[in-house]
């Protein structure tokens, strides 16, 4: 591995995450404002927090480079990986997805698809198949059970990663979500804390970015021998 292409994919990462989390908090802090809440202070650019949240995506664009590689998947990877740490950040507190994210990782997945365009089919099918299962929930639950930001957020994932990964990223948002807001609760004894369900499916789709194939390749070998898609 070229520890110079880590090195830099490192300080890209921070240099991309320092601003996106400022925005962050400027979004946040509208958020907020809009709806008489408040999700967070104002934040100075060059502060704590910013620079912590910026570590976090050096790191997360560093883990990309190790798994994927030097090539143009890590781009795209990269980019959707600092796009999902800052949702994740804004949907934790105030349970919104804001829906300029969701428009960069549809871009991304666009290109994606372009430059696989013999398999264009499974990038469209990926688009809709869990998006689709998600707006079906979330009109047959008046809203209540799935947010539109969710929806989107899945469409968006869906064009990039196509229909095979965006299923994995359902179930491994979902087992995440499922594990990890009910320790929550138990923990915090607060059984009236609200699912904020973006933040698992980001997980759950940066998992899948890095080790989908893999997972996918693992399931059709151990369950369906012979019946490779």
């Amino acid at each position: 591995m070229n520890y110079i292409f880590l090195f830099i994919s490192f300080i890209t990462g921070c240099l991309v995450g320092l601003p996106l989390a400022q925005y962050g908090w400027h979004l946040l802090h509208q958020l907020s404002v809009r709806d008489g809440e408040t999700y967070c202070r104002e934040h100075k650019p060059i502060s704590k927090e910013n620079f912590i949240i910026a570590i976090c995506h050096g790191l997360a664009w560093v883990i990309v480079g190790l798994v994927i590689g030097m090539n143009v998947a890590f781009v795209l990877y990269a980019i959707t990986s600092s796009m999902l740490i800052t949702l994740s950040i804004i949907d934790w507190l105030s349970y919104e997805i804001p829906p300029q994210f969701n428009v960069v990782i549809l871009v991304l997945g666009i290109i994606a698809m372009a430059l696989d365009l013999k398999h264009w089919y499974v990038y469209i099918i990926g688009a809709f198949a869990v998006s689709g299962l998600f707006f079906i929930m979330a009109l047959a639950s008046k809203g209540r059970a799935m947010g539109g930001g969710d929806i989107k957020l899945m469409f968006a994932l869906g064009m990039l990663l196509g229909w095979q990964k965006i299923l994995l990223v359902m179930f491994v948002g979902a087992l995440l979500g499922s594990v990890i807001h009910i320790t929550i609760m138990k923990v915090t004894k607060n059984k009236e804390r609200m699912l904020s369900f973006g933040p698992y499916l980001a997980a759950g789709a940066y998992i899948v970015m890095l080790f989908g194939d893999k997972i996918i390749d693992w399931y059709l070998k151990t369950f369906l021998t012979g019946l490779y898609l």
